[in-house]
């Protein structure tokens, strides 16, 4: 008698399967997916044909999957150069108001965290200031 626990491997094929064929939806709550992808490579400076190398694609293929002619799947959005793909996965994570940096060390994270705390302290002040005067927001 088959168990599903013995019949794993099956399921994850079917699982990878549908993966490699599922196609991107290209619209998601209101963001465009497929604008992002193309923001992402256009920003990133890798040629058109250079990409569709990467993608295992022709460059008019490639015309036909950024214009929406064609479909993206995840197995393409998985195969995007990883600077294009951060760039992807950053636009969209701010898509639904996340903020994204870049991880810091040393000097660089002790500098960019005084400046912060100086932004918000000087901002806290100057509304102290306009609440003071009664001076709506600008």
């Amino acid at each position: 008698m088959s168990t599903p626990r013995t019949n794993g491997t099956a399921h994850a094929s079917a699982r990878q399967a549908n993966l490699d064929t599922a196609r991107v939806v290209a619209e998601d709550n209101g963001v465009s997916l497929l604008r992002l992808v193309r923001r992402a490579i256009d920003d990133s400076g890798w040629k058109h044909a250079a990409v569709a190398s990467v993608l295992r694609v022709k460059p008019p293929y490639l015309s036909l999957m950024l214009s929406g002619e064609k479909p993206w799947t995840a197995k393409h959005l998985a195969a995007l150069p990883d600077e294009i793909e951060q760039r992807f996965a950053q636009s969209y994570a701010e898509s639904f108001g996340h903020l994204v940096v870049e991880p810091l060390d040393g000097e660089s994270a002790i500098k960019q965290l005084l400046a912060g705390l100086c932004g918000v302290l000087s901002e806290g002040r100057a509304a102290k200031k306009r609440m003071a005067r009664m001076e709506p927001p600008r």
